[in-house]
Protein backbone atom coordinates (compact mmCIF):
# COMPACT_ATOMS: atom_id res chain seq x y z
CA UNK A 1 0.00 0.00 0.00
CA UNK A 2 2.87 2.40 0.75
CA UNK A 3 4.30 2.26 -2.81
CA UNK A 4 0.90 3.22 -4.26
CA UNK A 5 0.60 6.16 -1.85
CA UNK A 6 4.12 7.39 -2.70
CA UNK A 7 3.39 6.96 -6.39
CA UNK A 8 0.14 8.95 -6.05
CA UNK A 9 1.95 11.76 -4.19
CA UNK A 10 4.68 11.96 -6.83
CA UNK A 11 2.04 11.84 -9.57
CA UNK A 12 0.09 14.71 -7.96
CA UNK A 13 3.27 16.80 -7.67
CA UNK A 14 4.08 16.08 -11.32
CA UNK A 15 0.57 17.02 -12.42
CA UNK A 16 0.91 20.21 -10.35
CA UNK A 17 4.12 21.18 -12.18
CA UNK A 18 2.47 20.37 -15.52
CA UNK A 19 -0.60 22.46 -14.63
CA UNK A 20 1.62 25.38 -13.63
CA UNK A 21 3.43 25.24 -16.99
CA UNK A 22 0.14 25.03 -18.88
CA UNK A 23 -1.08 28.13 -17.03
CA UNK A 24 2.09 29.99 -18.05
CA UNK A 25 1.65 28.93 -21.68
CA UNK A 26 -2.01 29.92 -21.61
CA UNK A 27 -1.15 33.32 -20.15
CA UNK A 28 1.42 33.91 -22.89
CA UNK A 29 -0.97 32.82 -25.64
CA UNK A 30 -3.64 35.19 -24.32
CA UNK A 31 -1.22 38.09 -24.84
CA UNK A 32 -1.91 37.82 -28.58
CA UNK A 33 -4.60 39.67 -30.48
CA UNK A 34 -7.97 38.13 -31.31
CA UNK A 35 -8.51 37.00 -34.90
CA UNK A 36 -11.91 36.31 -36.45
CA UNK A 37 -11.98 32.58 -37.22
CA UNK A 38 -15.72 32.17 -37.59
CA UNK A 39 -15.63 31.84 -41.37
CA UNK A 40 -15.63 28.45 -43.13
CA UNK A 41 -15.47 26.21 -40.03
CA UNK A 42 -15.71 22.86 -41.89
CA UNK A 43 -12.67 23.71 -44.01
CA UNK A 44 -10.73 24.87 -40.95
CA UNK A 45 -11.52 21.62 -39.07
CA UNK A 46 -10.59 19.55 -42.13
CA UNK A 47 -7.27 21.40 -42.41
CA UNK A 48 -6.55 21.01 -38.69
CA UNK A 49 -7.20 17.26 -38.76
CA UNK A 50 -5.19 16.80 -41.95
CA UNK A 51 -2.18 18.84 -40.85
CA UNK A 52 -2.07 18.17 -37.09
CA UNK A 53 -3.15 14.53 -36.95
CA UNK A 54 -2.24 13.42 -40.45
CA UNK A 55 1.15 15.18 -40.38
CA UNK A 56 0.77 16.06 -44.08
CA UNK A 57 3.43 18.77 -44.08
CA UNK A 58 6.06 16.23 -43.04
CA UNK A 59 5.26 13.65 -45.70
CA UNK A 60 5.98 16.04 -48.58
CA UNK A 61 9.59 14.78 -48.63
CA UNK A 62 9.30 10.97 -48.83
CA UNK A 63 12.27 9.79 -46.74
CA UNK A 64 11.94 12.43 -44.05
CA UNK A 65 8.18 11.90 -44.07
CA UNK A 66 8.39 8.13 -43.56
CA UNK A 67 10.89 8.53 -40.72
CA UNK A 68 8.72 11.21 -39.12
CA UNK A 69 5.62 9.01 -39.34
CA UNK A 70 7.53 6.16 -37.66
CA UNK A 71 8.61 8.47 -34.82
CA UNK A 72 5.08 9.92 -34.56
CA UNK A 73 3.46 6.47 -34.27
CA UNK A 74 6.12 5.43 -31.75
CA UNK A 75 5.34 8.52 -29.69
CA UNK A 76 1.64 7.62 -29.62
CA UNK A 77 2.44 4.02 -28.57
CA UNK A 78 4.78 5.24 -25.82
CA UNK A 79 2.07 7.56 -24.48
CA UNK A 80 -0.39 4.66 -24.31
CA UNK A 81 2.22 2.67 -22.37
CA UNK A 82 2.83 5.60 -19.99
CA UNK A 83 -0.90 5.72 -19.29
CA UNK A 84 -0.79 2.01 -18.49
CA UNK A 85 2.19 2.55 -16.16
CA UNK A 86 0.31 5.30 -14.31
CA UNK A 87 -2.77 3.08 -13.88
CA UNK A 88 -0.58 0.16 -12.73
CA UNK A 89 1.25 2.41 -10.27
CA UNK A 90 -1.94 3.78 -8.77
CA UNK A 91 -3.62 0.40 -8.33
CA UNK A 92 -0.52 -1.59 -7.42
CA UNK A 93 -1.20 -4.16 -10.09
CA UNK A 94 0.86 -5.40 -12.97
CA UNK A 95 -0.60 -5.19 -16.45
CA UNK A 96 -4.19 -4.14 -15.84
Amino acid sequence: MLPQILFAIILIVGVGFFTNNVKKLSRNIKLGRDVDVSDNKPLRWKNMVRIALGQTKMVVRPIAGILHVIVYIGFIIINIEVLEIIVDGLFGAHRI
